[in-house]
Formats: C-alpha cells, structure tokens, sequence
C-alpha cells in the first residue's frame, strides 16, 4: 500500500527502489541460513537439490531427489488449501479422534466459511483494480516454488512454506473484498443491502475461524500432554546423543533427542501405531518385524501405546 501511494503522487521510481530495499532485506535476514547451511553441509538448500548442487553429508530418504511426478496429483492442491486454513497436515481426518456432537456439520461449516473467505483471494487476483499485481505475484509465486520444490523432494504438501507470503495474499484479499462491494452497489437482498449482508457472512466466517482454532489450541496441548510421560522416559533413560528410529518431525521437539527413520543407525525406535498426531510415523508391518528382531523392547505405556525399543547389544 505504501508502494500505491507512492505511484499516485508520481513518485514511481522511489516506490521502486523502496521495494528493491525490502527484498535486500529480506535477502540479508535469510542470508546466514544458507551459509551455515553451504558451511556444515556444503549445499545452501541441504537436504534438497543434493542431486544437482551435491553436499557434504547425503540426505536419508528421497530429500535429496527430485520427482516432477509428484506433482501430478489433485491431494495436493487440496491438502495445501485445508492447511493453510488450519487443518492439521492438510486433513480432515486429523481431528477424527475428537469428540464432538455433530462433527460432521461442524466441519461442512468450517469448510463452507473457508472456501467463502477465499473468494475474494481469487477475484483479487484477477480483478483489474489491483495495483502493484506483478510485485503481489512475484511475492507469492517466490514461496510457491519452495512448496513445489518440497513436493517434488518428498511427495508431500507443506502450506507452512507459504506463510511469509500471507500478507500478499491479505493485499489480493482486500482488493478482491473491494471489487465484490463495488459490484454489489445499491443491491438489496431481502430488505437488507447487499453489502451489509457480505460484511456480515465475513464476520461470521473469521468468527468461525476463531473459533475453531481456540479450540484446536486446547485439544492439541491436552492430546499431546496424554504422551508427556512417554516423551519423559525417553529423556531421562536414553543418552543425550542418542539416534531415535521416527518418521516425522514432532519426536525430536518433545524428547530432544535427533531422529531418523534409518533403522541401521539407530540406537533406539519409537512405534505407537495409533499415533494420530502424525500418523506419518506409523510404522510398516515389514519394517516393525525387523526392529523386533534387530532391538529389545525397553519401554511401553498400555494407556498411550507407545513402545519404545533398544538395539540389541
């Protein structure tokens, strides 16, 4: 906005260079990530693009591989769109272990007022009243090509890569609200302007939002308060450089300890085959067969069904 109001008062080639400062800056800020990172492990972008920039350590899995197939695929569209919304990994079925009355009509509801609070991003988009567009999309589109370049490496959708570009689309969003008012004008549905009525359906969708992610806020520290003593074994039974065989990224945040799902360099192995908080983290038959044969079981909670195996020797 500010950028517009520069271009109005003729002051076009400041509002241009104010913006080539904003990018420096956030080039500067995100500079010393990609030093360490070249530093350590001798590829700024490590674990992905190995296999055209190379590295010191070779990333596990297929983080270091890249796949345009994986990106043929309609979930994952979809699974951006209910993540950046707030649901969890992008599905649906991540809150199926809450219980609610009428979750179902709850959750059409939530998808409704999210699918309604879009529109105006998408009208924006393409609304000719929107100033400054290329510089909105070359801001999108920067963090877009990180979420791509991580389906392509993994095979998954992260919407969390677009999260710095929000208020890019918060500026779509507000143009697009604008031009929906515009076109509405004078129109009166039922005795009540037009107007009136799409002010009022975006303050019942932001409540709806509120709502939901007050509550998601409580159930998330009570569902992963349930494993606290778990994660408290493992802590203090288990040496501080330990390697703990998970797929997934929330173990190592509770236990502090690194994990990795390389069974061969793995000192211990976390399975819970009910883990809904990840169910990433689920753990083949195949592969659970051999951790019974290569490790000793050393831990396990009946109420959580967490287990927790030590290699043998």
């Amino acid at each position: 906005f500010r950028e517009q109001r520069n271009a109005q008062s003729g002051a076009t080639r400041f509002a241009t260079w104010e913006s080539a400062a904003a990018a420096a800056i956030i080039a500067v800020i995100g500079l010393p990530w990609l030093i360490r990172n070249y530093v350590l492990l001798g590829n700024p972008f490590w674990p992905f693009l190995y296999n055209i920039l190379g590295g010191s350590v070779v990333p596990e899995g297929i983080a270091g591989s890249i796949s345009f197939a994986n990106l043929f695929s309609l979930q994952h569209p979809l699974r951006f769109f209910l993540e950046l919304f707030g649901a969890p990994v992008g599905s649906l079925s991540a809150a199926s272990f809450v219980n609610l009355p009428f979750s179902s009509i709850l959750i059409a509801a939530w998808l409704a007022a999210a699918v309604v609070f879009f529109l105006p991003v998408i009208i924006g988009l393409f609304a000719k009243s929107t100033r400054w567009r290329y510089l909105i999309y070359a801001w999108i589109v920067a963090f877009l090509a990180v979420t791509v370049l991580y389906i392509m490496s993994l095979g998954i959708v992260s919407a969390r890569f677009i999260l710095p570009a929000v208020p890019a689309l918060a500026i779509l969003w507000a143009f697009g609200f604008d031009s929906i008012l515009r076109k509405l004008g004078s129109i009166h549905l039922f005795g009540v302007k037009a107007e009136a009525a799409v002010i009022l359906i975006v303050i019942g969708c932001i409540f709806v939002f509120s709502a939901v992610e007050s509550a998601k806020t409580v159930v998330a520290a009570e569902a992963w308060g349930a494993y606290s003593g778990d994660f408290s074994w493992v802590k203090e039974n288990t040496p501080q450089n330990s390697l703990i065989a998970y797929r997934g990224q929330c173990l190592s945040y509770n236990v502090h300890r690194f994990s990795s799902y390389d069974l061969s360099k793995a000192d211990y192995v976390w399975v819970n085959q009910g883990f809904r908080l990840e169910p990433i983290s689920v753990v083949e038959p195949e592969l659970l067969q051999q951790v019974e044969q290569d490790f000793t079981h050393v831990y396990s909670n009946e109420r959580t069904g967490t287990i927790v195996y030590k290699r043998q020797g």
